[in-house]
């Protein structure tokens, strides 16, 4: 499995943004940035861009993976499944 995980980076905001673009991830990557403003979340945890996807059913992008962002509950989160 071919995966980006894009933690905050505080040199070069940007670059999250760019590597979901390139990947053809950003509504997804969008998605989860306005979950994390919109539910106060302090810190940006981190989002997963899957590229390989081996089954329909796979998500692409996620987070909270192992449920241990607060604020999101225990279960992971997924903004974008594959088409």
């Amino acid at each position: 499995m071919t995966a980006f995980i894009l933690f905050k980076n505080n040199t070069d905001c940007g670059m999250n943004r760019t590597i979901a673009t390139k990947t053809g991830e950003s509504v997804g990557f969008n998605s989860a940035e306005k979950l994390f403003k919109d539910r106060k979340i302090p810190a940006y945890f981190y989002v997963i861009l899957v590229r390989d996807i081996k089954h329909v059913d796979q998500p692409k992008v996620m987070s909270n993976y192992f449920g241990e962002v607060p604020g999101l509950g225990s279960v992971p989160w997924i903004f974008d499944m594959p088409q």
